[in-house]
């Protein structure tokens, strides 16, 4: 449950070598959310399909990940992503970034595009604020469903789906 309470990010590239730098240059890092600091949890996944189905289990905050890998490349993997959790903060990484899959990534709404060779404070720098709005906005949705679980009982199934569509595109800004 200690873990629960944990931002949580997923590592994504077909190369081990550059998922364990990656790793590393975030290791240090802490998200500082409402006066706490904590320390990230990192799960890595060698391609875009592994990614996808670790995101069909579990919520991740944020998803730094290659954009050129067999099988699902990054750009893909943010697209049907954002069918399963369109909230969650993307950070791409390009040794071939050109223009046309910039725009392609900005129209997908990605948080971040970094090309390689990174700095590794622009990488820190972008993937702690990243899961900061990615942590508040999963703290956001705790606190939604646990105000929505009073009027569960009190209403008919329908009705309580009616109204909880309704508040939730209200407090959390949700375009769902």
């Amino acid at each position: 449950m200690i873990d629960e309470l944990h931002p949580h990010i997923l590592l994504v590239d077909d190369e081990p070598g550059i998922l364990e730098v990656v790793r590393e240059q975030l290791l240090e890092i802490s998200i500082e959310v409402d006066g706490y600091k904590m320390k990230p949890t990192f799960t890595t996944a060698r391609n875009g399909s592994i990614a996808l189905q670790l995101l069909k289990e579990k919520r991740f905050d944020v998803v730094v990940s290659d954009i050129k890998m067999p099988s699902l490349n990054g750009l893909e993997l943010v697209s049907q992503l954002r069918t399963i959790e369109p909230t969650t903060k993307v950070i791409l990484l390009s040794g071939h970034a050109d223009k046309a899959i910039a725009i392609h990534a900005i129209r997908l709404g990605v948080y971040d595009l970094l090309e390689k060779p990174w700095h590794s404070e622009t990488l820190c720098q972008s993937v702690v604020k990243a899961c900061e709005l990615g942590y508040r906005r999963r703290l956001s949705e705790i606190d939604f469903e646990r105000k929505m679980a009073k009027y569960a009982a009190s209403l008919p199934p329908e009705r309580y789906e009616q109204l909880r569509a309704a508040l939730r595109g209200i407090m959390l800004n949700d375009k769902s």
